[in-house]
């Protein structure tokens, strides 16, 4: 190390110059100055080492989470994008389902509407012709008449008023067997 005495004048007119002794405390003082510098550099070099390192997987978590982040962030974001999509499309399916049904349903009412009107004036005059139809009210007269005095003759049995069925059969066979 520097040393201030060493400046004094009264050591420096003492010492002549060029002392061997001079030169080999010079030498031991480089030698010490090189081993300090050499272990400065030793501590330096693995300070930088360990810095370095540290740094590297610093970057390397900071890559890391980064890239975990942006998968989160881009699942997070596709998912709700295919939701939004998918919702749109089960509405839009849905208003065309009830669009096609609700028109399928009027064409259908149209049309059976169309054919009760067909029947009704299909039947309104073939009842019109009937009435017309001389036959048919003298047929139905007889059998108005014989119907009355088929059942104004007729003594009421037991049977007959818990089932009807025992009384139709016994009016059958009268009218088959004749009166």
């Amino acid at each position: 190390m520097y040393d201030s005495t060493d400046d004094d004048d009264s050591n420096f007119a003492k010492k002549p110059k060029g002392d061997i002794t001079d030169l080999a405390d010079n030498q031991s003082q480089l030698d010490r100055v090189l081993q300090v510098v050499s272990n400065l550099s030793d501590q330096m070099l693995q300070s930088h080492e360990q810095m370095t390192d540290k740094m590297n997987k610093l970057q390397e978590t900071v890559e890391n989470n980064l890239i975990q982040k942006m998968e989160n962030l881009i699942d997070c974001r596709l998912n709700s994008e295919i939701l939004r999509v998918e919702n749109s499309l089960k509405d839009n399916i849905v208003q065309e389902v009830k669009r096609v049904v609700n028109s399928e349903i009027t064409i259908a009412t149209a049309d059976f509407n169309t054919k009760v009107k067909t029947i009704e004036k299909s039947c309104a005059e073939s009842v019109a012709q009937i009435k017309h139809d001389k036959s048919w009210q003298v047929v139905g007269n007889n059998d108005t008449k014989r119907t009355c005095f088929v059942i104004k003759n007729l003594t009421e049995h037991p049977d007959e008023i818990h089932d009807p069925n025992v009384l139709i059969n016994r009016v059958n066979r009268l009218i088959r067997d004749g009166l």
